[in-house]
């Protein structure tokens, strides 16, 4: 049966249909100005004068911009002579930006129309055309009046119209007489169907409903056609098919609008502004970029919204920046060949940094703006700078595609026919409450997030896993061109993608028959085919069960995309969990272009190959996303690995930030082309990357007198030679161990063995004893534990040394001592003390034993593979000692361990100390009444603030007579200066938890108290935490412990090491290292600050470390988060920030203890400085007691500016005796608001804990 159509009707339809038969015109390769381009606002108007246009574009030039985005007004309801006198306008200042070798690209609003004071006007777009207007499912007009959206002003008509109507052609010829104004682009906003209200979208008006009736028809729907829908019905076929029309019939709208310019002006691009990204938001509006119709001329600037309309990211969390980066990501699988440009919106320089680095490091090019609006930026300078810097490096950053092994599909049917119905709308972030009580968040439920939605909180759960691991990835989005986006891929990541074609699902079946690698998690891919109808027959279910090809296809429907997110997952370690799986099949199937040395939260890598002999790595470091956002610079161990037969030669880092490395980095080249670079990012860095051919490694010669750093990188190495690779020979189901390859070193002057290994599969800690090496020392087989060829004096099993103690094949074994171990992935680095193997080595033998049956594996990979064929020509490897002649690691003292760490746990349990190297043991050697103190073993760490000491005693510790156990510390490795005892020139005594200094000549008993240490003592265990300031922040000290048992009335005292006290011996001390951490103090220097509360002017300054958020309870406002000093020539000024609002009422509770001295023997004792002034509130005192009392005059009131939980003070240097540093703490005393915590900041200023600041 035919239907009536009117003739407006039968024309658009006709329209439509002849676009698409248009979209296969041949694309022409977008110009090199908007691939490159830094984009900004301007906002000329009519009745603008030549000086005012000619002041705008020197302004935006100076700031670096190369594309200006031209708003004069075309979103008003216009009339034919004002919008011709608009486009003049145009025409001007565009003439003025191509004089100055700049582009311009004009805002127009598309299916958007306003009118000012349309309300009370008789004419309107509304008023004047009723019948272009979109309709909701109940016939409701996309009109309203007033503030619904925040660019709407009071009284303001907005009036949205449909696509289908006569309002096109209007609004094409429209833009036709803008493309002959000369301008290089034109950006229409936001073609979208409007979402009247949550269950009412546009779309349902008399054209849009013939349009979809006869769309219906052409692609075989329906044979009568389709009507609207009357309502949301994910079970209703119309429904769905409505849902698809609007996502064609839109991109048929703009492929109209890109026609229409270009029979203009051919060079001419069409820009769509974009909202929504890749969020729910698409299904709601229906735009929907996937169905883009021509490339050729067409880019799309995407609309990526912030946290906040008005602080932007500043609240952020990590998951919701990782967000961010994902969402810039999906860009690019969108724009394909195409360049990308997407909105900057942010508050201030600090979160602008991150923002605009994250379009960066995806290859965006940034519009950069202040949220919430268009027309203004955070800052001039800050866009001159980051500007700058992406001119200087374009190629690198905007035009070089990034390079992965691994792809996330993005499916557009799965998001539309899945996961709205069973997780609704929007889907924008994770965190939904707003931390700070800002009414501008985005969200307000937990249903506002991807949590509920399989499909795209899956994917955006899988991208944010990737991210984690430091992998770099591409997003592939469906519709699109999945096969040719597959090209160079291993890994698919499949996450809940429901909904696919046949011709999808022949991609990914051919891609596994190729040899490519398909991980699918939570739904079963392909149950419905694009149009969200139930699949009968799944291809996909067999390919699971049973991988055709070479490939691999895995399923795990347990395993949701959403719970890779701690926020998301159901139970607190599933995240954890999970993130474990994927890293085992990452590592197992893909190679590993970077890694970093140790984990690190809040690192984005990306990773760009675009010539043989050009590399490039990006880093962003958000890890200052701590709520609010920080200044949070990190050192960054990176491992490269180049392709094989090239090296890396030279890195060049380049960066827009002043708080990170520029500039020639060190590149340390190590075995299996790993090239290994620590850098300092503050925000974002670049990393150029030069290489060369080069010949296959020969790692020839010997390893003596080696000095290698355990840090799970094994660069250090790469000059020294391997025992060579083994085959990979250990296959079967749980094997985790197997060898790839090993090497041995030593130094005898430092007294040091190191191991490291490299296997296939990643390091499994869970089971580290599998790991093991049996070592023959006496080269006889008939001596020690027999093993194959050997006889096994010790076994180093993972990483503790053990001794054979028995005889004939017995298991018995007794423990040496524990080495440092770190562990990166498939890589481990050890080092013990030599001569734990015994005194005059010359040779020894050794072998592998990878024992997989610690994981439930059958098979033993033995390394040499013939250790246990009496047949072989290999049956272990021989290592020869270094002779001595090495460097030396100081006369008397042969053990040198440094054990550097975030932070240690003071509990009385040593858990957090395994993988960190101990003294020697010590022999028991102690008996007799009254004798407690027996040493077995004790073992140093640092931190970059503090000093850590732990140690084991037969018997229980007894802090009745805590003094017996003492320690003497000598900081200057000199004999002639302290407390002379044994080889020692003590500085210090540590006795019990007290540390004592020096004041004697040398031999008289004269100590003062300098601090005392956190301790915690159970059974046989103390720890001990102590400020390494108070140890002078030395970089290595020399140290022997005396159990003086006289304390409990014994009569021995056990001295360890034994040879301490004499003077034959060829051990006298102990030697540790603490260099590789040695605090930096700050030091901040400014011409001048301005004082207004706000610490933007700040964001480049050092800060002091940052506080825990560690107060709670009633009335305890003061909650300390991180602290600033900077100063001037005659100023000094101090930041602070708390986790709640300054609270002025109680001012005094703020304080600041300062030490202008660096005296404990004057001002006020307390912890181990002497403060000779306080900072309370805004009132400076200044000490006049006797040390103990409290007595204080006022100096000064001093400048003070608060801006919600910050504040900034600004003192005279000259009331301050004009010092050259400074040492400080701050005490938040809640009792000024009747609180009972007190927040010290740093938390260990009551046990000696301080910050430093230098001035001169």
């Amino acid at each position: 049966m035919k239907h009536a159509l009117s003739l407006l009707q039968r024309l658009a339809i006709s329209f439509f249909l002849s676009l698409a038969l248009i979209s296969n015109l041949q694309s022409a390769p977008i110009p090199d100005w908007a691939i490159k381009a830094t984009v900004a606002n301007a906002s000329p108007y009519v009745g603008i004068d030549d000086t005012e246009l000619d002041a705008i574009v020197a302004e935006r030039k100076a700031q670096n911009v190369s594309v200006l985005e031209l708003d004069p007004g075309f979103s008003e309801y216009l009339n034919d002579t004002e919008f011709a006198a608009t486009v003049d306008v145009v025409r001007r200042i565009t003439e003025k930006a191509h004089a100055q070798g700049m582009k311009t690209v004009v805002y127009i609003t598309s299916l958007e129309v306003n009118t000012t004071d349309g309300e009370t006007l008789p004419n309107t777009m509304y008023k004047d055309h009723p019948d272009w207007i979109q309709q909701g499912f109940d016939g409701t007009p996309a009109v309203f009046y007033g503030a619904q959206e925040d660019w709407v002003e009071e009284g303001m008509e907005s009036a949205w119209l449909s696509p289908n109507s006569g309002y096109r052609d209007y609004f094409y010829d429209r833009l036709k007489l803008i493309a002959a104004s000369g301008t290089d682009g034109i950006w229409i906003d936001v073609p979208v169907y409007y979402e009247i209200d949550y269950n009412n979208w546009g779309g349902n008006e008399p054209v849009a409903a013939a349009a979809f009736k006869q769309w219906s028809i052409d692609n075989g729907f329906s044979v009568a056609g389709y009507d609207t829908p009357t309502g949301i019905s994910w079970g209703d076929p119309a429904f769905k098919a409505w849902i698809k029309w609007r996502h064609e019939n839109l991109a048929l709208f703009t492929e109209g609008a890109r026609i229409a310019i270009k029979s203009i002006n051919p060079e001419i691009l069409l820009i769509d502004e974009v909202y929504p990204v890749d969020n729910m938001d698409t299904t709601t509006t229906g735009l929907d970029q996937t169905y883009r119709v021509s490339s050729d001329g067409h880019l799309a600037v995407w609309e990526i919204d912030s946290v906040s309309n008005a602080l932007g990211m500043k609240w952020a969390n990590k998951e919701d920046f990782a967000t961010k980066i994902t969402m810039y990501k999906w860009t690019r699988a969108i724009d394909r060949e195409n360049p990308s440009w997407a909105f900057t919106y942010t508050n201030e320089e600090l979160d602008a940094g991150l923002v605009v680095g994250a379009a960066a490091i995806a290859g965006v090019v940034p519009f950069e703006s202040k949220t919430p609006d268009m027309e203004t930026t955070v800052g001039s300078q800050f866009r001159t700078r980051w500007f700058g810097f992406i001119q200087d490096n374009a190629e690198a950053l905007l035009d070089t595609e990034r390079e992965s092994q691994i792809a996330v599909w993005y499916s557009s049917p799965s998001r539309d026919f899945q996961d709205y119905e069973v997780g609704g709308g929007y889907g924008m972030f994770n965190g939904y409450t707003s931390p700070n009580n800002d009414d501008d968040w985005w969200g307000g439920s937990i249903y506002d997030t991807p949590k509920f939605k399989p499909h795209f909180g899956g994917y955006r759960g899988a991208s944010y896993a990737l991210s984690k691991l430091h992998v770099p990835y591409k997003i592939i989005a469906d519709p699109g061109e999945p096969a040719a986006q597959l090209a160079g891929i291993k890994f698919l990541w499949l996450p809940s993608v429901a909904a696919m074609s046949d011709e999808s699902i022949t991609v990914i079946t051919q891609f596994v028959q190729g040899g490519g690698v398909v991980f699918a998690t939570g739904t079963m891919p392909g149950s419905l085919d694009e149009n969200g109808s139930a699949r009968t027959n799944n291809p996909l279910t067999a390919m699971f069960a049973q991988a055709p090809g070479s490939g691999v296809a895995v399923y795990r429907s347990d395993i949701k995309g959403t719970e890779f997110f701690p926020s998301f997952a159901s139970i607190s370690s599933q995240a954890d969990a999970n993130l474990s799986v994927l890293d085992q099949l990452v590592s197992t199937y893909t190679d590993d272009y970077v890694t970093l040395s140790a984990p690190q939260e809040g690192v984005h890598i990306e990773v760009a190959r675009p010539s043989p002999t050009k590399h490039y790595l990006y880093v962003l470091n958000y890890s200052g996303m701590q709520q609010p956002l920080v200044p949070n610079s990190q050192t960054i161990g990176l491992q490269y690995k180049a392709p094989n037969g090239y090296q890396v030669v030279s890195a060049t880092v380049k960066t827009p930030d002043s708080g990170g490395d520029s500039g020639v980095t060190t590149v340390t080249d190590n075995t299996d082309n790993l090239y290994g670079m620590n850098v300092k990012v503050d925000q974002f860095a670049l990393i150029e990357m030069t290489l060369e051919p080069t010949d296959a490694d020969d790692n020839t010669g010997t390893n003596p007198a080696a000095n290698i750093t355990i840090d799970g990188d094994i660069a250090d190495w790469a000059d020294l030679q391997s025992f060579g690779t083994d085959p990979n020979d250990a296959t079967t189901e749980n094997d985790k161990l197997d060898w790839q390859e090993t090497w041995m070193a030593d130094n005898a002057g430092t007294d040091s063995l190191y191991f490291a290994y490299q296997t296939r599969g990643d390091i499994d800690t869970s089971a580290l004893w599998a790991y093991q090496t049996f070592i023959d020392t006496d080269e006889n087989a008939s001596t020690g534990y027999p093993i194959g060829a050997l006889g096994a004096e010790f076994m180093f099993e993972g990483s503790t040394l053990w001794k054979y103690t028995g005889s004939g094949g017995s298991w018995a074994w007794t423990v040496v001592g524990s080495a440092a171990v770190q562990i990166n992935g498939n890589l481990a680095e050890f080092r013990l003390s030599r001569s734990w193997l015994g005194d005059d080595l010359s040779k020894a033998r050794l072998l592998f034993y990878g024992n997989n049956a610690a994981f439930g594996g059958s098979t033993t990979d033995v390394y040499p593979d013939g250790a246990f064929d009496p047949t072989s020509t290999q049956r272990y490897f021989t290592f020869e000692f270094d002779s001595g002649d090495g460097e030396d690691g100081g006369t008397g003292g042969t053990d040198y361990p440094s054990n550097p760490v975030s932070s240690i746990t003071i509990d009385g349990n040593l858990s957090d100390w395994s993988g960190l190297e101990s003294f020697a043991a010590d022999p028991d050697d102690v008996t007799g009444a009254n004798n407690k103190i027996n040493w077995i073993q004790a073992t140093f760490a640092h931190s970059n603030t503090d000093f850590y000491v732990s140690y084991q005693t037969k018997e229980a510790v007894d802090t009745s007579a805590f003094w017996g156990y003492q320690m003497y510390i000598d900081t200057d490795e000199s004999q002639a200066t302290g407390y002379q005892v044994g080889a020692l020139g003590a500085e210090y005594l540590f006795e019990g938890s007290t540390l004592w200094q020096y004041t004697g000549t040398g031999t008289d008993w004269s100590w003062t108290q300098v601090g005392a240490a956190v301790v915690q003592a159970s059974g046989n265990v103390a720890e001990f935490q102590l400020p390494r300031a108070l140890l002078g922040n030395t970089e290595q000290l020399r140290v022997f412990l005396n159990g003086n048992n006289a304390a409990f009335s014994g009569t021995v005292a056990d001295i360890y090491p034994d040879g301490a006290l004499d003077a034959a011996s060829t051990q006298r001390y102990f030697t540790y290292q603490l260099d590789d951490n040695t605090p930096t103090i700050p030091s901040n220097s400014v011409s001048s600050l301005t004082l207004d509360g706000i610490l933007d002017d700040w964001t480049d300054l050092d800060p002091f470390a940052a506080d825990p958020d560690d107060i709670s309870g009633a009335n305890n406002k003061i909650n300390w988060l991180q602290g600033w000093l900077a100063h001037s020539s005659s100023n000094l000024y101090v930041a602070y920030e708390t986790k709640d609002a300054i609270d002025t009422s109680g001012f005094w509770g703020y304080q600041v203890y300062l030490d202008t001295d660096s005296s404990t023997t004057t001002g006020f004792s307390s912890g181990s400085i002497g403060a000779d002034y306080l900072l309370e509130g805004n009132t400076l005192w200044q000490y006049t007691g006797t040390g103990s009392d409290w007595a204080w005059q006022v100096v000064a009131t001093v400048n003070s500016q608060f801006s919600v939980n910050t504040t900034e003070l600004q003192l005279s240097l000259a009331n301050l005796g004009n010092p050259s540093q400074l040492r400080l703490f701050f005490i938040g005393n809640n009792a000024a608001f009747s609180g009972d915590s007190i927040d010290a900041y740093p938390d260990n200023a009551s046990t000696g804990g301080y910050l430093e600041y230098r001035i001169n």
